[in-house]
């Protein structure tokens, strides 16, 4: 399970082997992203769609509402778990090479840890404003993304990719 409120196509290029791999071995991926800002690439959403096996994506549709979550979740077949909570979004940067902090919580160590980020994910998972991703969504989002300046000095060029008609 992955929440996270930015999806750039370098993070899932980043992650692409390692979720082929996950499905491959009949994993499930659950990811939850933003439309917060209109910065998650539609492109992304689409590459996510095409990933082959037991994978859902979803969109908080934030309209007026900040929506900032970065939380991992992994589940093993032993019953075991390790959440990580932080900073970093699905992008190269945060994943690779980006300044970021988060915060491991292993099941075994902290049961009630880690439940509380399961639960805080399932409850974003199946809130009312959170709707399942399809081409359909991802081409009717990439038709009313706002054209936000959005300033080096906020995101860098490398994690967000300006819309067409937006000065740098």
């Amino acid at each position: 399970d992955l929440s996270v409120a930015f999806i750039q196509r370098s993070g899932v290029e980043l992650l692409r082997p390692y979720l082929n791999d996950l499905l491959a071995k009949g994993g499930r991926l659950r990811i939850l992203t933003g439309d917060y800002l209109s910065v998650t690439d539609p492109d992304s959403l689409l590459e996510l769609l095409d990933l082959e096996g037991d994978i859902q994506v979803r969109v908080f549709e934030a309209r007026e509402k900040s929506f900032h979550p970065k939380a991992y979740l992994f589940h093993y077949p032993d019953g075991t778990g390790i959440a990580f909570v932080g900073s970093s979004n699905l992008t190269r940067t945060a994943l690779h090479s980006g300044i970021e902090w988060n915060y491991r919580v292993v099941k075994t160590s902290d049961l009630s840890g880690f439940h509380a980020v399961q639960m805080a994910f399932n409850d974003l998972w199946s809130h009312p404003s959170t709707c399942r991703v399809d081409v359909e969504w991802v081409e009717d989002y990439r038709k009313r993304r706002v054209a936000t300046t959005i300033t080096r000095e906020q995101i860098s060029e490398e994690d967000y990719t300006i819309p067409i008609g937006v000065a740098k």
